[in-house]
């Protein structure tokens, strides 16, 4: 029982209007009982949390994501592309002409790639001109269709785009491993597989610091995985953290100290919260953020101006928040 108090003690529930500290607790020497690692010397302090925005449009929001110049963008289940400016009553559509849209990204040079389920690619719309027909960058495997891609996430050091495979939600839980992960070299247009047709829907991603580790959620297995690249070109992939309870994990953000935050989505059926689990570089649990009412977390991003503000969307309210982190 004193581990289980112990575990509840780390959990931290966000509130709107109020800033929490935090130190961890040791662990407990049966902990390992419950097939979890729990850090003992990380700190994370100060929490707070604010709407920034509450979407009344078509479609769920899915994928914050920052440009260069800290505006914020998102994508909905209808196809659309929206940003969030700071003091607007509303979000504005800049792109609505894309198909079921889960994932988006924007380049160094502000060129913009959306993950487009009904047309199973990743397209390149012209947002200086949106009535032009978006450019394809990859439809298909080696001859073979994509399921829909899901996640997208772009290098910071090259010119690789990441993206998951997975399919629709809805269609892919009771459906065999088939999922993929796929790096885009956007400077000669080569499609390469990192894990193909293996995943039980492979969704969100995130890079190491370093960017020599490749973080990806496997949402119905419950677990995310690792994948390491050597100076050699070779990869090499493992379990990085099995979780227990809710659905499954469904997106990533990493903080630049090394701290992954995993978005565990639940069915509100089953929770009325949405959890934000923190997984430090040696794989340990380092705490659980309970976020009240947002069960169905859908988007992670962390800011490339402020490295401890964590935008989040969530499904059931369809909500943007931005979340404040110290970790000392």
């Amino acid at each position: 029982m004193s581990c289980r108090r112990k575990l509840c003690r780390t959990a931290i529930t966000l509130g709107s209007t109020n800033a929490f500290e935090f130190l961890l607790y040791s662990t407990c020497p049966n902990y390992n009982a419950f097939n979890h690692k729990m850090a003992t010397t990380d700190k994370v302090s100060n929490f707070n949390f604010e709407k920034l925005a509450n979407f009344d449009g078509p479609g769920a929001l899915y994928s914050p994501v920052e440009d260069k110049s800290g505006n914020i963008f998102a994508v909905t289940a209808n196809g659309a592309v929206y940003t969030f400016q700071q003091g607007a009553e509303a979000p504005v559509a800049i792109y609505q002409k894309a198909g079921f849209s889960t994932g988006v990204v924007f380049d160094s040079e502000g060129g913009c790639f959306v993950a487009d389920g009904e047309r199973k690619a990743i397209i390149c719309p012209d947002l200086a001109d949106t009535a032009k027909e978006p450019a394809e960058v990859v439809k298909d495997y080696d001859g073979s269709a994509l399921l829909g891609p899901n996640s997208l996430l772009l290098s910071k050091t090259s010119s690789t785009l990441f993206f998951t495979d997975s399919g629709k939600f809805e269609e892919s839980a009771c459906c065999p491993s088939t999922g993929s992960v796929f790096a885009i070299d956007l400077d000669v247009n080569i499609l390469r597989p990192v894990l193909c047709s293996c995943l039980a829907f492979p969704s969100g991603l995130a890079l190491s610091p370093k960017e020599d580790v490749l973080y990806v959620s496997e949402t119905f297995e419950n677990r995310v995985l690792k994948v390491v690249f050597t100076a050699s070109g070779q990869h090499y992939a493992s379990v990085f953290y099995q979780f227990a309870g809710c659905l499954g994990p469904t997106a990533l953000a990493m903080h630049s100290k090394g701290y992954l935050f995993v978005a565990r989505y639940e069915v509100p059926e089953i929770s009325t919260n949405g959890t934000i689990a923190i997984i430090n570089e040696r794989g340990e649990w380092v705490t659980d953020l309970v976020i009240p009412h947002c069960p169905e977390i859908t988007g992670l991003c962390f800011s490339k101006l402020h490295p401890d503000v964590l935008y989040m969307t969530e499904r059931s309210q369809n909500f943007l928040y931005k979340i404040r982190i110290t970790i000392k």
